[in-house]
């Protein structure tokens, strides 16, 4: 009697699991179809736990991490269902682009070369792999896996985009024309070649060109943010300041992380509107962890403004969590100097400039001091 008890109180527990998941799942799939991708990993991440031998449920944990763009937490993700499931290459290739969009070439580089020892025909593969290669710096390894790709898919778009980039850092502008186009014929209504291009153009010199590619990238992808970005940055560089809001609103509001918020400010800025900079700078402030690149930027304006006090508490709150930040350094060593105070400016500075070596800021600002003193 005891044992049919146990029984039954057991499969209770599976059917309530189960159901529980299903729960999760689709509270992750709501969630992921209105945009809310913390709350779909949080509701993801729930299932995961309940069943974590699950690869479908690892892959829907991937897909939210990467539309988060938190692509550490992606890249396990993925990893862990294709561990599962080793046959699954979309979901290996989503984890080497993964390891690839947070810098990890190594891992993106091993992925690739891992799949290709049972899928040797596999174009994603290779190019996942020359992509690794290019970023590491080995043109010629690189060229040969995009060769090998294009012989497999003559037809493949990426292929000859990114075959265009390894000619332009080959220093052969020529030839990644002729492959940039070729990649935008392959597929006229993909944005990401024409960006690349007008990038090439306008390294050339060739501004209408550039700019007639950027326009048509954000015909074909309105709210892509490298083409939105790339076209607001031509704007302002071409003196039409007060055309570039919109697009820097684009790619403020494209991004999940802080950094199209900080453009848009540094785009207020730039445009002598300090209040509308302050004003999508503060919220941003109040995270302890990602708030110092808004706080130095207010603590910026606030010292343009003659607010010094201000302007120090803030770069003594970002100092606090972060000693060697070199932004908030200079800021209080050319406070210090506002004082008078030029031996802890010299100290500052001389920290500022041993915390970033290569920095221009720091350098430029210890040889002033320097030379201050030897007078």
């Amino acid at each position: 009697m005891r044992a049919a008890l146990l029984t039954l109180a057991i499969a209770a527990l599976v059917a309530c699991s189960g159901r529980t998941i299903d729960r999760y799942v689709r509270s992750g799939d709501r969630y992921m179809g209105a945009r809310r991708y913390a709350e779909a990993v949080i509701q993801y991440r729930n299932a995961v736990r309940l069943d974590p031998q699950s690869a479908a449920l690892q892959r829907k944990l991937g897909d939210a991490y990467a539309a988060f763009q938190d692509f550490v937490g992606a890249a396990i993700a993925y990893e862990s269902a294709w561990a599962m499931a080793e046959s699954d290459v979309a979901t290996a290739i989503k984890a080497g682009n993964a390891h690839m969009a947070f810098g990890d070439i190594t891992g993106a580089a091993a992925v690739a070369r891992r799949l290709l020892q049972f899928a040797d025909r596999n174009v994603d593969a290779h190019l996942l792999l020359a992509r690794a290669l290019l970023e590491g710096g080995d043109l010629r390894l690189a060229e040969q896996e995009l060769k090998t790709a294009i012989g497999l898919a003559p037809g493949n778009a990426v292929a000859y985009e990114i075959l265009g980039d390894l000619q332009r850092r080959a220093g052969n502008p020529e030839a990644a024309e002729v492959s940039l186009l070729k990649a935008t014929t392959l597929s006229p209504k993909e944005a990401k070649a024409r960006v690349a291009l007008a990038a090439l153009y306008l390294e050339s010199g060739r501004v209408d060109a550039g700019e007639q590619q950027l326009r048509t990238a954000i015909e074909l992808a309105p709210d892509d943010p490298d083409a939105n970005r790339a076209y607001a940055s031509l704007l302002v560089s071409t003196d039409r300041c007060d055309d570039a809001e919109p697009y820097w609103l684009k790619v403020s509001n494209g991004s999940s992380d802080t950094s199209g918020t900080l453009s848009l400010a540094d785009y207020y800025v730039y445009a002598s509107r300090p209040d509308d900079a302050l004003r999508v700078l503060t919220p941003l402030t109040t995270d302890r962890d990602e708030g110092g690149a808004a706080r130095m930027r207010v603590a910026s304006i606030y010292y343009d403004r003659g607010d010094r006090d201000d302007a120090e508490r803030l770069a003594d709150q970002v100092l606090a969590h972060e000693p060697d930040n070199v932004t908030a350094l200079v800021m209080k060593s050319r406070l210090a100097l506002d004082r008078g105070d030029r031996a802890a400016a010299l100290e500052l500075a001389r920290h500022a400039a041993k915390a970033a070596p290569d920095a221009p800021a720091p350098a430029e600002l210890l040889a002033s001091l320097q030379t201050r003193q030897s007078r």
